[in-house]
């Protein structure tokens, strides 16, 4: 299948030439939209299309889906709080018919017309495919502190663009790529406050109290040092909410006016006067701080009208992103965008633009955006548009960092083989099937069919599965996982089957009763975990969120009781037997759970060695031997194999963002541990 080259196939290709020259430009030209045409050859960046069987149009098969790993079309990233750093069906594929066939028409499709269908399909993707093929030429020239210096700088080299009937626009290794290495490096093309957050300063991001406001629109900013050159525009439009202070000499004669009539009571009504005064000033300060925190949700939207508007090669590049306004319209997000975005914009601002068009860039944001960090503790969305052609799968080669400015750094998480696709997963990774599927249905308006997806137990975890009432003991699975409304049946062999809805209200009930116990430590959260395990199973997703929890609280192993550290060992080796096989090695998730399965086991010879040689409150004997040492170890040479492969590969993800702990001391003590081992 041969397609006409469209002029601005050069638009993606520019951006990263701009990049593998070191040019230092592109920041400073993103934000001032002021790009340069460049002109390159045609051959530097090939798009190459999958093209089905001749005479026949087909999409791909469950079994193809499978074997490659993938779902559906997915191109895009998913917004996602807390590791993963947001997460959504982004910047690719057709939104017609592709979706259609991602909710469950998986089957070949005959006949001259379909067929013509499908040629048009692709040929509408790839157009809008060959707006951005310039823009991948000015991604290489990043600052040098994103890259380290054995990292390559032509991206050409480590991945290619490619076209696919049913996935879509998306990214595929050029060669063979090594876990760790640095894929893609990408600035933001545009970067804002989430809608819902702290008060934070509209150039830096930076959280702050909100002590300082813009005297120009009222939003929030560091101080007078942020109130820089490009918040002068969209200043001028958020002006016309009406949030800034009153002139200094308007509140300063307002005050002065009710000094004078406080002046005029008696001295005992002078003084709750004043107290009532001061208590209306904070209530109406207050009040003003909340509405400009109502108000973030406009300003993504507004930044990207601006920048559309500036430069027509960004509106090109910005516009190819999937967008799914079509598949929202009968949505509450829709409906919502439409009353605290597009409604404000239009009517309230009178912004001069096409409600449309403002309801086209939500959907922009809503299927594209990530969540990043920035600056210091500040968290923003921004569009990436490279970035939005990864695909999703629920067990993912790749994931997502941020530097502190929001640059997005691609990482394979493991070893990736030649024409494979690059993915990063949209959802999180350790929610039950249900979960998952649900959470892309509603938001990334795709069902994913890859080798997880399709898998009754889950690649062995069980994460959904409530215990089996028959037997007792064994774990119920799904009949038919793609099929939401498919019976479930007793993974042990005994003859017991019940309803989805039957599993999904049981799990439903548990999960809220869960939700009222509110636990926190170990001992809690043991007897939380008890209580329900005759009806969860032991790794069902909530369970092991509870010991999610705890984990994130980083509780003092030195100051637990030995019944305490010896459960907490336990949930630590069971998360870590969870988590390998659901994630790559190399992921931020695997690396903080892996880190904290090594510190439990280290602290827990630490105590057997105590005990065995200073029962009496005596010093360690010199004399003791290697043999008397092995002895203590609370531990088996199988499980020290397996707690050095954790240390060695979390230890390396854990350098890679000074933001994480150091892992140093650890390293320090396994060492002690291995030398008597």
């Amino acid at each position: 299948m041969e397609f006409e080259e469209n002029t601005t196939l050069r638009v993606l290709e520019d951006y990263i030439t701009d990049i593998e020259r070191g040019n230092p430009s592109w920041r400073d030209r993103i934000r001032s939209c002021q790009l340069e045409n460049h002109d390159v050859a045609s051959t530097v960046l090939g798009v190459r299309v999958e093209e089905p069987p001749k005479g026949k149009c087909r999409h791909a098969t469950t079994e193809e889906r499978k074997e490659s790993g993938l779902g559906n079309h997915v191109n895009g990233h998913v917004e996602y709080n807390r590791d993963h750093d947001s997460v959504t069906n982004g910047f690719g594929g057709r939104s017609g018919e592709v979706n259609h066939e991602m909710n469950g028409a998986i089957e070949d499709h005959q006949g001259s017309q379909r067929c013509k269908d499908d040629h048009e399909g692709i040929n509408r993707h790839e157009e809008d495919f060959q707006e951005m093929n310039g823009y991948l030429d000015d991604l290489e020239e990043m600052d040098k502190e994103t890259r380290r210096p054995d990292e390559v700088r032509n991206f050409r080299e480590i991945f290619r663009t490619a076209v696919h009937p049913v996935y879509g626009r998306h990214l595929v290794a050029a060669g063979n790529i090594q876990a760790g290495k640095v894929v893609l490096v990408e600035p933001p093309i545009v970067l804002a406050p989430k809608a819902k957050c702290a008060p934070c300063c509209m150039t830096c991001l930076t959280i702050n109290a909100g002590d300082f406001m813009c005297p120009g629109c009222g939003f929030f900013l560091c101080g007078p040092d942020c109130m820089k050159k490009e918040h002068d525009e969209e200043c001028r439009i958020l002006g016309g909410l009406g949030l800034s202070k009153p002139p200094e000499e308007a509140q300063r004669t307002e005050d002065e006016l009710l000094a004078k009539r406080i002046a005029c009571l008696s001295a005992e009504d002078q003084k709750e006067a004043l107290a009532l005064a001061e208590r209306a000033r904070k209530a109406s300060s207050n009040s003003v701080k909340l509405e400009v925190m109502r108000r973030y949700a406009l300003v993504a939207a507004l930044r990207t009208l601006l920048t559309m508007a500036r430069s027509s090669k960004l509106r090109s590049i910005l516009l190819s992103l999937q967008d799914h306004l079509d598949d929202s319209r009968t949505t509450k997000r829709w409906w919502s965008n439409k009353r605290c975005i597009v409604d404000i914009l239009t009517e309230t601002l009178k912004i001069e633009e096409d409600p449309e068009m403002v309801h086209r860039v939500c959907g922009i944001w809503d299927t594209n955006a990530f969540e990043v960090e920035v600056g210091h503790g500040g968290t923003g969305r921004a569009l990436y548009p490279l970035a939005a052609l990864i695909n999703h799968s629920c067990r993912a080669n790749c994931q997502q960092w941020f530097t502190h400015d929001g640059t997005f750094v691609l990482r394979a998480v493991e070893d990736i083989k030649k024409d494979q696709i690059l993915t990063t997963s949209y959802t999180e990774p350790l929610w039950s099937t249900q979960l998952r599927q649900d959470h892309l249905r509603l938001s990334k308006y795709f069902t994913c069919l890859c080798e997880r997806c399709v898998d009754p137990t889950e690649m062995g975890t069980f994460l959904g599965s409530l215990t089996c009432s028959s037997c007792q003991t064994a774990p119920l699975v799904s009949t038919c996982p793609s099929d939401v409304g498919a019976p479930w049946k007793c993974h042990g062999g005994c003859q017991e089957k019940v309803s989805a809805q039957m599993v999904m209200s049981k799990s439903t009930e548990v999960v809220a009763l869960m939700k009222k116990f509110k636990a926190t430590g170990v001992k809690k959260v043991g007897i939380v975990s008890q209580h329900f395990e005759g009806v969860l199973y032991p790794t069902h997703h909530a369970l092991i969120q509870l010991k999610l929890v705890t984990l994130g609280l980083k509780p003092d192993l030195k100051a637990m009781d030995d019944d305490e550290l010896h459960q907490w060992a336990t949930w630590t080796r069971q998360l870590h037997d969870v988590i390998i096989c659901v994630e790559a090695p190399l992921t931020r998730q695997r690396a903080r759970i892996d880190i904290e399965y090594v510190k439990a086991h280290i602290e827990l010879c630490r105590r057997a060695r105590e005990k065995q040689f200073d029962r009496e409150k005596k010093p360690l004997k010199e004399d003791a031997t290697t043999s008397d040492l092995q002895k203590t170890l609370p531990i088996s040479r199988d499980e020290i194999e397996i707690l050095k492969k954790a240390l060695k590969d979390s230890t390396r993800v854990l350098r890679w963002d000074r933001r994480m702990m150091d892992p140093t001391s650890i390293e320090r003590d396994f060492e002690e541990i291995l030398e008597i081992a």
